[in-house]
């Protein structure tokens, strides 16, 4: 019983043994490192996506107010070469016409032309510099508009730059941290490689104790068996003889009885004789009273007869 008890906690702590390593075995920490892996990637990618679409878009609107503002521009500048061409053209006219006067009545009349021409191109002048001046506060307010656009949007790509580095910086931390984690991974692999060699070096231990104590417990079985069978025949041996002994009794106490029975019937034979003696004694007793009777019941008839 002692060494069964011994092979069953034996068995007992290598099981919690190999328990205990199978736990430390556990993928759980490297499946969560790599999942937490896994999420980083995917998060930097879609935030550095997410980025470069605003950046491209940023410039894209950017590109396109540039190109409205120089459309913008390239329109004023036709408008004034248009207006430097109207003044020359007025210009040659009033010299060609100067040139070909020839009469004082030609003169007036061409003084008159060129003052309602003159007139005429003060009023479009007006116009076009009041025009000129509109359009002229009207691009100096979108230049400034755009200008505070681009600022703000300079500022917005300032933020997001610094997010996406914030981003960049989390994401080397994080990098860092994984890089920790795979370290401290690898130091828990070796140290389950470790116990994995005491684990094989404890089960050859626990298994040569076993086979030791299996093999001293079929001993002490096959002894026992031996002693077993030993008592056993000495129990057979000792009961047979009290069998015998008790069959001898009973032989002897059959013969006496049978002693006992013969001299019973010898006894009952004697009886029987006896009786049978007796009874014939009896029955001649019976028939000498019975003639005596008759003989005195004659003699009496008689001797009444005779009276």
């Amino acid at each position: 019983m002692q060494l069964e008890s011994a092979i069953q906690v034996m068995q007992t702590d290598r099981l919690d043994f190999e328990k205990r390593t199978a736990e430390v075995q556990s993928t759980a920490i490297s499946e969560a490192v790599s999942k937490t892996r896994n999420e980083l990637d995917a998060r930097h990618r879609e935030e550095k996506e997410r980025l470069e679409k605003q950046v491209v878009q940023k410039n894209e609107e950017i590109r396109v107010k540039e190109d409205e503002l120089q459309r913008a521009v390239k329109k004023e500048h036709k408008k004034y070469t248009e207006l430097f061409k109207a003044f020359q053209e007025i210009a040659e006219e009033s010299n060609q016409m100067s040139k070909s006067a020839k009469s004082e009545h030609d003169l007036r009349a061409v003084a008159r032309k060129l003052k309602h021409l003159v007139k005429d191109q003060k009023l479009k002048i007006a116009e076009l510099m009041s025009k000129n001046e509109a359009s002229m506060s009207q691009a100096s307010a979108y230049l400034f508009s755009m200008q505070e656009q681009l600022i703000s949007q300079h500022e917005a790509f300032e933020s997001l730059r610094s997010a996406f580095e914030e981003c960049k910086n989390e994401r080397d931390a994080l990098h860092s941290d994984v890089l920790k984690v795979s370290e401290k991974l690898q130091e828990r692999n070796t140290s389950i490689a470790h116990l994995e060699l005491e684990e094989s070096k404890v089960k050859s231990v626990f298994a040569a104790k076993e086979a030791k104590l299996v093999q001293e417990r079929d001993d002490l079985l096959r002894t026992r068996e031996i002693s077993v069978d030993e008592v056993k025949r000495h129990y057979k041996m000792s009961r047979l003889k009290g069998m015998e002994r008790e069959r001898d009794c009973l032989f002897e106490t059959t013969k006496r009885l049978k002693l006992q029975v013969t001299e019973l019937e010898t006894a009952q034979d004697a009886k029987i004789q006896e009786l049978k003696c007796t009874s014939q004694e009896t029955d001649r007793f019976c028939k000498d009273m019975c003639l005596r009777s008759s003989n005195k019941s004659a003699d009496i008839t008689n001797e009444y007869d005779k009276i």
